[in-house]
């Protein structure tokens, strides 16, 4: 919440106050750099802080999620050995506690559509689009292509 009041001043760029999220994750010099940028802009902390609360308010929701029919669904999953994040006090143990709990969410995602496909990276972590940007390109042109073919 503090990042967020305080982010359009440029006080958390000046502090560098988000390297430590953009260093958690195992990137190119290139990338870390666009991601870097990303973060800093003046209302990412707030962006951030919104899904936050989104996905708080998604987890303890007592309501099943709405079923989606046959609406096409393409869950792209993080594959890769979770891994200890000792910036955020996460031990090993607990990043794969997480990700057994993750699986499980993004299975229960999939399958809300009855055209519902899950593919696993299993070389990339949260951020597939720079890890294996093939995996995503190829995933996507293959729902479309199947769309065309297949009919919407």
């Amino acid at each position: 919440s503090l990042c967020s009041w305080l982010q359009p001043f440029g006080l958390i760029r000046a502090i560098a106050a988000l390297d430590v999220l953009v260093d958690s994750y195992e990137l190119t010099d290139e990338h870390r750099a666009l991601i870097r940028a990303n973060v800093y802009q003046s209302h990412s902390c707030a962006a951030m802080l919104d899904e936050s609360r989104s996905f708080h308010g998604e987890v303890y929701d007592d309501e099943p999620p709405t079923p989606l029919g046959g609406l096409p669904l393409l869950v792209l999953s993080q594959g890769d050995e979770p891994k200890a994040i000792e910036a955020f006090g996460l031990s090993a143990e607990a990043a794969r506690e997480q990700r057994a709990v993750w699986d499980v969410l993004q299975e229960e995602l999939t399958a809300l559509s009855a055209r519902g496909q899950r593919r696993v990276a299993t070389e990339s972590g949260h951020v597939i689009q720079l890890e294996q940007p093939q995996l995503v390109i190829d995933a996507i042109v293959g729902m479309v292509r199947d769309l065309r073919e297949n009919g919407s």
